[in-house]
């Protein structure tokens, strides 16, 4: 999947790789609104979009209020796109409201459900507004380049980019992490989470709501988009391959087990195409920089998708790192302390949903598939005031972040 807004560059080997020199290299289009923010500011900056590198689609209300601190929220809320205002988790015959946005004091009291690709469109759509900014399509293969112990910039197939600083926002690109000898920190065990839709029935409520639905060793996240709905089920590392090697029929049993009511329309799924995986889990680095270069976003703290903080806590990294480095890249005099001003900001934060992302899953996958009664609800969930600091922590994180 490609973001028309950025021009391809050609993969001929036998063509010389142009050169192009910026003050600043992204990588990932995670980053995409970070390189919004320094063109603004007049930093020439270059991005390198990587082939299925996308940052996932709920926008929070903290998120939207970014944007539009830009002018920019209510112009990508004009996008088609869903709203949710509650967050439910039900446990056999018990449900809870774990979060309900609209108690915020906030001019977006909702998440924005908007599809990736459009989101990354928009966004670069913006930043190709500002003379500073460039962009090419990158690969896996994205290399570093280095200068007497420092990274000076990025290698692509086409293309050689030199910046004064290179910020990385693809996780998946861990080959880069290994280079620069920096150790991840394990914060929550890895998690399957197997994505499908089912349709959506004229019968059916229309619901503003996102539900989750747990059950021993087994979660089940259920959006509503409208026309369809679109569920996640979320499995300890390993479970997936079994319920392959069981068939189709088992992988549908599990679902139903935690979704009666959707038995029949599973029966749709008519094959494993339907159905898309995806591994995740919480890690963070020790260190987030070596000289010359800086990870963030998914690069320094992959996120598990408990809460759906990941793309959100990508734009507080975004906003930060802005904050920090648009007047030293325009002077060429970034140094050291900034790299690690901007981790001491963003890292604590990090720890503290990590923490809650572990203690949850902890609670809920660890447990035997197969047991004689259902899943308790975390007692937690039962305490006065629980739902009004989930919703401002799921809606802001740990700490806001704003544009200075």
């Amino acid at each position: 999947m490609t973001i028309p807004a950025l021009d391809p560059l050609t993969r001929d080997p036998s063509i010389p790789p142009e050169t192009r020199r910026a003050d600043c290299c992204v990588l990932g289009a995670g980053g995409l609104l970070l390189a919004l923010l320094l063109a603004r500011k007049g930093v020439r900056v270059h991005l390198v979009h990587v082939e299925h590198d996308l940052p996932g689609d709920a926008i929070h209300p903290g998120a939207l209020e970014i944007l539009d601190s830009i002018g920019l929220a209510d112009r990508l809320l004009a996008i088609s796109h869903g709203r949710m205002t509650r967050l439910s988790l039900r446990a056999g015959p018990r449900t809870v409201t774990i979060a309900d946005f609209s108690i915020l004091e906030s001019k977006f009291p909702y998440v924005a459900l908007i599809p990736e690709l459009q989101l990354l469109e928009f966004l670069a759509a913006e930043a190709l507004k500002h003379a500073g900014f460039t962009s090419s399509m990158g690969e896996n293969q994205s290399a570093l380049i280095r200068e007497q112990g420092r990274v000076v910039g990025l290698r692509s197939p086409g293309l050689e980019v030199r910046a004064k600083l290179t910020i990385v926002f693809n996780g998946s690109l861990s080959g880069l992490i290994d280079l620069e000898g920096l150790s991840p920190i394990g914060a929550s065990p890895r998690v399957e989470v197997l994505w499908f839709q089912l349709p959506h029935l004229p019968g059916d409520l229309t619901q503003d709501e996102a539900g989750i639905r747990v059950g021993p060793g087994r979660i089940l996240v259920q959006i509503d988009r409208g026309d369809q709905w679109l569920l996640g089920l979320v499995l300890p590392r390993g479970e997936s391959a079994r319920l392959r090697e069981q068939g189709l029929p088992a992988f549908r049993a599990a679902a139903a087990a935690l979704a009666p009511e959707l038995s029949e329309r599973l029966t749709t799924l008519a094959d494993w195409r339907s159905i898309t995986p995806l591994e995740a889990g919480s890690t963070r680095l020790e260190t987030w920089h070596r000289p010359g270069i800086l990870f963030l976003g998914e690069a320094a703290h992959p996120m598990s998708p408990v809460g759906g903080f990941q793309l959100n806590y990508a734009i507080q990294d975004a906003v930060e790192a802005a904050n920090l480095l648009a007047d030293p890249l325009r002077t060429g005099s970034v140094a050291t302390a900034h790299l690690v001003e901007i981790q001491r900001r963003r890292e604590f934060p990090t720890r503290v949903i990590q923490f809650l992302q572990a203690s949850i899953q902890e609670r809920i996958l660890s447990q035997p598939s197969v047991v004689d009664r259902p899943l308790r609800l975390p007692w937690q969930f039962r305490l006065p005031g629980v739902t009004g600091l989930a919703t401002r922590l799921i809606a802001y994180g740990f700490r806001r972040a704003r544009i200075e």
